[in-house]
C-alpha cells in the first residue's frame, strides 16, 4: 500500500473520490494495520453560549479534520466533498431533542463551520462530529442554548455625568455604552429636551452581530435658557430579539455667578475655617475654589442663590485666590484669602540669661507676623508662660524683645490668632542674676518693667 495507483476509468476523466489521510511517517493509509492516524477531537465551540431567536453560525474547533476531495484527472481539479463530515448537537442530559447542524463547511485542518436552527431549546449540549472515515469526536457540554432572548441590553451614560451644569451656547459631549450579553444589538438612539425637544437622532449603524457598543454625539445648549434649567438626555439600546433599555441623565443650564463678597479673609494653612461666599446666580453645582482647590464638601454647600457655605481645604501659607465657578463660567473676587502658617520657634539668642528677665533677645522662626498677631511667650506649658516684653517684628523669620521674669529651662511659644501655636522645648534657661552665661554682660534695665506693651 505504498503508492497508489488511479483506475483506467480515471484515465478516461472519470472522478475519482479520494480521503486524505495518509500517515507522514509511513505512508500508509487510514484503516490499514499499523495506521499512525491521529484521533479526532474537539477542542471548543464558538460561541460555546447563544440565545436561540435567529440562526447561530458556529465554528467546532479540534481536529485533525481530514477531507474528502473529488479529483478530476482529466482536467487536472480537485473539490472538497463538503457532506463528508456530519455535526451533531445532543441533550448533555441523554434526553431527547437532538439538533443537527446544517451548511457545514471544512476550513482548514482544526476548523469546521456550521449554522444551527433557530428555536433550540434552552439547555446544555454535547457536540459531535463524524468524519469521512467514521471517526466520532464528542465535546461535553461544549454548547449551552439560552433559549428565547428576553432580556434587556444594559445601558450606561459614561458623559456628562448627571447633575453636570452646561451653559447656553456650549457644546456638550455625550457617551453612552450598551452590553447585550449574549444578544445582538441592533440600533442605539438618543433625545436631548427641556420644556420641548432639542434633539434626536440614531447612532451611526451598527456592524452584524455586535454584543456591545459605544456612541457619541454633541449638541449645542440653545440660547437663552433660564438658570437652573433642567435638560434631560435620553439614550436607548435595541437589539435584534426586540429587547430594549433607556437610560437618561438630568442637566442644569448655569449663567454667570455674581460674587460680592467672602468671610472671613484668612484661616490656618491646615485648613478647616468656615467660609462664607456671598452673591447671585448661585445653583445647585455651583463650586467655590480657594486656591485652586475645592472648597468641602464638594465645591460647598449651596445654601441659596446669593450664599454658598463650607471649609477651607489643607493649603501652603500665603495668599490664595477666591473663585466661583458654574459649569465653565467663573468669576475671581478681589481679594484674597489668607492661609495663615503655623509659626516656628527655631532657635534664640542667647538661650540664658538672669531670673529677673529684661534680657534682650532675638527670637528665629518661621510664619512670624507683624504685632499684635504673633506673639512670643515663655514658660514651662502653654497655661504658665509669660509674653515677650517689648516684642518688634523684624521679618517673618525674626522677632525682637526682652524676656519675662522666670525661673530654670522653659520653652519658649509662639502663637498666632489664625495658624496656631509653635514651641521650642527648653529653649531658654533662666539662672542666678549673677551667673548669665560666661561672657556676657549684666543687661542693663529693662526699659519695660512694668509689662508688655
Amino acid at each position: 500500500m505504498g503508492s497508489m495507483r488511479i483506475p483506467e476509468r480515471a484515465r478516461l476523466g472519470v472522478a475519482v473520490v479520494v480521503v486524505v489521510g495518509w500517515a507522514a511517517a509511513g505512508g500508509a493509509a487510514a484503516g490499514c494495520a499499523g495506521s499512525t492516524e491521529p484521533a479526532v477531537t474537539i477542542s471548543a465551540v464558538t460561541p460555546a453560549v447563544a440565545y436561540s431567536d435567529d440562526k447561530i453560525p458556529i465554528v467546532i474547533e479540534g481536529g485533525p479534520f481530514r477531507p474528502v476531495y473529488d479529483i478530476d484527472t482529466t482536467g487536472g481539479q480537485e473539490t472538497t466533498e463538503l457532506g463528508a463530515f456530519t455535526a451533531f448537537l445532543a441533550p448533555s442530559s441523554g434526553g431527547k431533542g437532538g439538533v443537527a447542524a446544517d451548511s457545514l463547511q471544512w476550513l482548514s485542518t482544526s476548523e469546521l463551520a456550521a449554522e444551527l436552527e433557530p428555536g433550540i431549546a434552552a439547555g446544555s449540549y454535547d457536540v459531535e462530529v463524524r468524519d469521512p472515515r467514521g471517526a466520532l469526536a464528542r465535546l461535553g457540554a461544549g454548547f449551552v442554548s439560552l433559549g428565547p432572548d428576553k432580556t434587556n441590553p444594559v445601558v450606561t451614560i459614561d458623559e456628562p455625568v448627571a447633575g453636570a451644569i452646561v451653559n447656553a451656547g456650549a457644546e456638550v459631549p455625550v457617551a453612552f455604552r450598551a452590553d447585550d450579553g449574549f444578544g445582538y444589538l441592533s440600533s442605539m438612539d438618543f433625545i436631548v429636551t427641556s420644556s420641548d425637544v432639542l434633539l434626536s437622532g440614531t447612532c451611526p449603524q451598527l456592524a452584524p452581530d455586535v454584543h456591545q457598543a459605544t456612541c457619541r454625539f454633541l449638541f449645542v445648549v440653545p440660547k437663552p435658557m433660564q438658570n437652573g434649567q433642567p435638560l434631560n438626555v435620553i439614550v436607548t439600546a435595541h437589539d435584534t430579539a426586540t429587547n430594549s433599555q433607556r437610560a437618561e441623565t438630568t442637566l442644569a443650564v448655569g449663567v454667570a455667578p455674581v460674587v460680592a463678597s467672602f468671610g472671613p479673609f484668612e484661616g490656618p494653612a491646615t485648613g478647616g475655617t468656615q467660609l462664607s461666599v456671598m452673591g447671585d446666580n448661585f445653583i445647585t453645582g455651583t463650586q467655590v475654589f480657594v486656591g485652586g482647590s475645592l472648597l468641602q464638601p464638594n465645591g460647598g454647600t449651596v445654601v441659596s442663590a446669593s450664599l454658598i457655605q463650607g471649609t477651607t481645604p489643607q493649603h501652603d501659607p500665603g495668599l490664595a485666590t477666591v473663585t466661583v465657578r458654574t459649569g465653565a463660567l467663573s468669576m475671581d473676587l478681589s481679594s484674597s484669602f489668607d492661609f495663615v502658617g503655623q509659626p516656628e520657634v527655631r532657635a534664640l539668642t542667647p538661650t540664658s540669661g538672669p531670673l529677673a528677665g529684661c534680657t534682650p533677645i532675638t527670637i528665629v522662626g518661621k510664619f512670624f507676623r507683624d504685632q499684635p498677631l504673633t506673639r512670643i511667650w515663655f514658660g514651662a506649658d502653654g497655661a504658665n508662660a509669660s509674653q515677650l516684653r517689648c516684642p518688634v517684628y523684624v521679618s517673618q523669620n525674626r522677632i525682637e524683645g526682652f524676656t519675662p521674669p522666670g525661673a530654670g529651662a522653659v520653652a519658649v511659644f509662639a502663637q498666632d490668632p489664625a495658624g496656631g501655636i509653635g514651641m521650642l522645648p527648653l529653649a531658654f534657661t533662666y539662672v542666678g542674676s549673677d551667673a548669665a552665661d560666661a561672657g556676657v554682660a549684666a543687661p542693663p534695665a529693662c526699659p519695660c518693667a512694668a509689662g508688655p506693651p
